[in-house]
């Protein structure tokens, strides 16, 4: 017979751990007389940087997103 303890005398299983968001982006732009050129490009994890065309040589956009979704207590991006 169970007793109606039975649910008690279980130990307790330990909370799951969380995913979170980890990401990081390195960029570098250098000014090569009238143009703007991309001197190094690092990203890894969740952390995408884009270069829309540039309309204009002696500028660079550089667009940044979080492939993750969003973002929350903990993330590192």
């Amino acid at each position: 017979m169970i007793s109606p303890d039975a649910a008690t005398d279980r130990p307790e299983t330990p909370p799951a751990a969380l995913e979170r968001v980890r990401g990081t982006a390195r960029i570098r732009l250098v000014c090569d007389g009238a143009h703007t050129r991309l001197a190094e490009n690092v990203q890894s994890g969740s952390a995408k940087a884009r270069f829309p065309r540039p309309t204009d040589p002696s500028c660079m956009d550089v667009v940044l997103l979080n492939t993750a979704g969003g973002l929350t207590g903990g993330d590192r991006i």
